[in-house]
């Protein structure tokens, strides 16, 4: 990286040439020339420690990266390169990801989901788990830190009035496992569009329903009761 920046430094203000001296540490004298000028020595000299310059110029002499190698100098002495055009080396191909806000969790290959932010990820040998479960794209509903179950805003207590949420179920196919259900009959969620509220006796077709589509949940503007807790099965 530090040999490219100070390749491009020295072509940005029109020199032919690049060249380091006098590497210690993490730093090294970037120097820019229109011309040779100097006398040629063997390149061994370049790449070792000056016994005739002091202990500052400590190396290391040699540097290697997308671009090449290059060697890096020694103390009074340069080396010398001329500036190409040459472009970095592209990035290896890439899969997607998704971004998302505080309290969102981010899935592979996502399409611009509402409440998220699709960026790229550069693949690399790691192997990825996709993430599994339920997503609150957008409200306060919450999922547990697994995934599996999804609850309506502040259960087990009363939800509030006038709340949306839309939720999804991503990495598989699932039907619903109904813990606890008790809304207003006014509030209600719908799945695979039907909309279901009231007491588990209500919406026992919820109940092993497979998920086709995102679940919404709305309540009114009045009387909150407990809510509900809906987890995930895998669908056989």
């Amino acid at each position: 990286e530090g040999v490219q920046q100070c390749r491009d430094a020295c072509a940005d203000k029109g020199y032919k040439y690049f060249g380091f001296e006098c590497p210690h540490g993490d730093q090294v004298h970037c120097e820019c020339a229109t011309g040779t000028g100097h006398q040629n020595i063997d390149q061994q000299k370049c790449k070792e420690f000056n016994v005739n310059s002091g202990g500052h110029c400590s190396g290391p002499f040699e540097a290697s990266g997308s671009i090449g190698e290059y060697v890096m100098g020694a103390g009074d002495i340069g080396s010398l390169y001329e500036v190409e055009a040459t472009a970095p080396a592209p990035p290896p191909p890439a899969t997607w990801k998704c971004e998302c806000q505080s309290g969102f969790h981010c899935i592979a290959g996502c399409d611009n989901f509402t409440g998220h932010t699709c960026a790229p990820i550069w693949t690399t040998t790691t192997t990825t788990t996709l993430y599994q479960g339920f997503i609150v794209a957008r409200g306060p509903c919450f999922v547990d830190a697994d995934g599996t179950c999804v609850s309506s805003p502040d259960f087990p207590h009363a939800y509030g009035d006038n709340q949306e949420c839309e939720i999804m179920a991503v990495g598989g196919v699932y039907k619903l496992d109904v813990k606890v259900f008790k809304t207003e009959q006014f509030d209600t969620l719908k799945v695979n569009n039907h909309e279901f509220s009231g007491e588990l006796d209500d919406v026992q077709a919820l109940q092993g329903m497979v998920l086709q589509s995102n679940i919404t949940w709305q309540s009114d503007e009045s009387v909150g009761k407990e809510g509900w807790r809906l987890c995930l099965e895998p669908a056989q």
